[in-house]
């Protein structure tokens, strides 16, 4: 009588590692896609922190003899930063615009969407504050503190 072997076949084990090299690489692009904008997110707060430095250093040497600052706005499509002279963004002498990348935004802005940090002239002080910078995909969050004085701290 005829008695059949209990072993996979060629093709069942070629299905099945298959099926597994599928899942391995999909899983793995899905996690490279997240570690992206983790690695963009936080990028844009080290661009904002160096914005945000520039500032106080302009307002210090009183550049243009006036203020600096940076004025933040959220928007559905972009949020955006602007490096302004002046007391306020909206009576600015000059402004240079630094875009957020579109994978990233300003979270817990005031209810307006929008905040101004305006260092004085020649002592660079402000008020004590924070800006938080997530990403839109994974929500990592990197909050950047802004002392009256001192460093600017990215966490």
């Amino acid at each position: 009588m005829y008695t059949r072997n209990k072993c996979f076949t060629l093709l069942e084990t070629l299905l099945a590692l298959g099926i597994f090299l599928l899942l391995f690489f999909g899983v793995t692009s899905m996690s490279q896609l997240f570690s992206q904008d983790n690695i963009i997110a936080r990028a844009q707060a080290k661009t904002m922190q160096a914005a945000l430095q520039s500032a106080r250093l302009r307002a210090t040497r009183a550049e243009n003899d006036v203020p600096w600052g940076l004025y933040m706005k959220h928007e559905a499509v972009r949020d955006f930063a602007v490096l302004f002279a002046g007391n306020s963004y909206f009576t600015a002498q000059m402004q240079e615009t630094l875009p957020l990348d579109p994978r990233v935004i300003f979270s817990a802005l005031p209810e307006n969407g929008t905040q101004e940090i305006v260092f004085e002239k020649s002592s660079g002080f402000t008020t004590s504050t924070t800006v938080i910078i997530a990403s839109r995909k994974t929500g990592k969050v990197f909050t950047i503190s802004i002392p009256s004085f001192g460093a600017i701290d990215v966490q």
